[in-house]
């Protein structure tokens, strides 16, 4: 029997952890374009040349590809706030670092750890939306979740550039790209950590386990080739027509009290 497609279906609403997750992503991500009109404010500030200038951008894309491929291995070993909070904290101590800068090697710094920040983000947001939306919804969920993150490095350069024209006194405008997205920031902040809540549980790897599982047998084991090791030399095992060394003992003892 066919189905009634004059029923309306039931629109499902988008988890709040993923809400939430994607507005601290838009927010850290919105910072990776966000340099790009301040070049030649730095250039004149901080008395660099243009090529010098490029690399507050250009670092902060090396690092989120660099770090990106290991998140995963991070991700496994924490709960989702503690991921969250450790991405946050990154992106906001590189951020104050970044306006409190008195050279260009210290705004590189804290630029560079603004994107370690940044970089746990995309994939915390991916993983988590792959744990808690349905099958049937994921299309339209991962729809709107990378419409944001396409816009973000888009609207950078339009942000920069309004903040850009403001002026105020003893503070260089390029600082106040990083002094206006402290307060932002921080207001995300802290509705993630009031509205987000831990998908899923931190997995231990299975060669930790088994590292900790030797260790807790190691003394039994070392008793077992002693002891065996004992009866061997005193009687006198023959192998062949011939004893056993004490070498070739250990040896064959090895082989069988290994786990």
């Amino acid at each position: 029997m066919p189905a009634d497609i004059s029923a309306p279906a039931a629109k499902e609403r988008t988890p709040t952890v993923i809400r939430v997750l994607v507005l601290a992503t838009f927010v850290v991500i919105l910072n990776e374009t966000i340099m790009i009109n301040a070049i030649p404010r730095l250039m004149e500030d901080l008395k660099v040349t243009e090529v010098a200038a490029q690399w507050v951008s250009t670092a902060f894309m090396l690092t989120m590809a660099a770090i990106i491929p290991t998140t995963g291995w991070f991700l496994q070993r924490v709960t989702t706030r503690t991921a969250y909070a450790t991405a946050m904290a990154t992106f906001m101590a590189g951020t104050v670092l970044s306006a409190v800068a008195p050279t260009f090697a210290v705004l590189l710094i804290g630029r560079i750890i603004q994107a370690g920040g940044t970089a746990v983000m995309m994939p915390l947001l991916m993983t988590t939306l792959m744990t808690v939306v349905a099958e049937k919804d994921r299309g339209r969920v991962m729809g709107n979740v990378t419409l944001a993150i396409s816009v973000a490095p888009a609207m950078g350069p339009v942000v920069s550039g309004l903040v850009l024209q403001i002026s105020v006194p003893q503070i260089d405008s390029w600082r106040l790209l990083f002094v206006l997205m402290l307060p932002i920031t921080g207001i995300v902040t802290w509705l993630g950590l009031r509205q987000l809540e831990n998908v899923g549980e931190p997995v231990r790897h299975q060669r930790q386990l088994r590292s900790d599982r030797q260790s807790l047998t190691r003394p039994f084991r070392l008793d077992a080739r002693c002891g065996v090791a004992r009866e061997c030399l005193s009687a006198r095992v023959p192998v062949d027509g011939d004893l056993l060394s004490s070498g070739r003992c250990f040896h064959l003892i090895d082989v069988f009290v290994q786990p």
